[in-house]
């Protein structure tokens, strides 16, 4: 998970470079809809055999795992697709190789380097940083949620393999499939701030749904269905906020700056969730995550009119 995030700078660089904006947009969504609506038919398949056949998560584990491995053939391709288009005396190449030489050299510096430059660029940016804050706390409130599922699930749903993958990838891929197009359509008619404020308001859907669960399973069928609605929404306006902010300059620390902020939520919020869940139980956490998004979501609508201005989309 860490390498796939950390690759995310480069490619949106890499898109920002060669698409217009709105074509960025639309390959952004189509790739992530193409991944979750595989991930959407794994409960047919994947949720009888966990089910029935004890232990076979182990060999599911390896197979899946030799399947995904199989991207690098691809990759690699392009890459030297990529290569061959440019002089090797060209001026990308030349970073390139410099980078990596420096890289090897100073492995220490480069773990540093990254905090640096985003302390750098959110001084000089008071409008990405105030979007940091606003997404940052609607991460956080699902992130803390997200801790306590696999318990809530299994303790106060009494959930099977085949229940949980049914809503977890089933449901919330076809609700991300189904919103995608929707979401590229205002993405590519609104201020980044106004896209991304109703996203946390939709997230706060998502624990008042799960809350009602234990009465009836089709709430919990109908919140990840909506998450998947959210999801969309959230993954085009995260990946495309670097480009967006960074306009005519180099997207790659503004994107790096959002994955920094994902691994900081990731090493705080999740463990005061399961705190959380062990002194209040699940509502509780549902409590504090739905308040989380909500501020998260007020916090960019107010940030909407005041910098509308500096960061229009188009």
């Amino acid at each position: 998970m860490l390498l796939m995030r950390g690759v995310i700078p480069t490619w949106m660089e890499l898109l920002k470079q060669n698409l217009s904006q709105e074509s960025c947009g639309k390959v952004c969504a189509f790739g992530s809809t193409v991944n979750y609506l595989c991930t959407a038919f794994i409960p047919f398949f994947f949720g009888w055999i966990l089910d029935k056949i004890d232990g076979s998560w182990r060999w599911i584990f390896l197979l899946t795992s030799l399947l995904g491995m199989t991207s690098i053939g691809f990759i690699s391709k392009y890459v030297r697709h990529v290569r061959h288009r440019y002089d090797t005396h060209s001026k990308i190449l030349e970073e390139f190789d410099v980078g990596k030489n420096q890289l090897l050299k100073h492995v220490g510096y480069s773990i540093v380097k990254p905090w640096i430059h985003a302390k750098q660029l959110l001084s000089t940016r008071p409008d990405f940083l105030q979007f940091q804050i606003g997404f940052f706390l609607g991460g956080a409130g699902l992130m803390a949620i997200h801790a306590i599922l696999p318990k809530y699930f299994t303790e106060y749903l009494k959930l099977s393999y085949t229940g949980m993958f049914f809503a977890i990838c089933f449901c919330k891929g076809i609700g991300f499939t189904l919103a995608s197009p929707l979401w590229v359509r205002l993405f590519n008619r609104s201020e980044i701030f106004s896209f991304c404020a109703r996203i946390p308001m939709l997230a706060l859907i998502f624990p008042i749904l799960l809350s009602f669960a234990p009465v009836n399973l089709s709430f919990l069928f109908l919140s990840y269905f909506l998450y998947g609605v959210m999801q969309a929404g959230s993954e085009l306006g995260w990946k495309m906020s670097g480009p967006v902010f960074a306009k005519k300059d180099d997207s790659s620390i503004y994107s790096l700056i959002n994955v920094l902020a994902v691994g900081v939520r990731g090493g705080i919020f999740p463990y005061l969730g399961a705190f959380l869940f062990i002194w209040g139980g699940p509502y509780l956490v549902f409590t504090v995550g739905g308040v989380s998004c909500l501020f998260g979501g007020l916090h960019l609508m107010g940030c909407r009119k005041k910098y509308a201005l500096q960061n229009l989309s188009h």
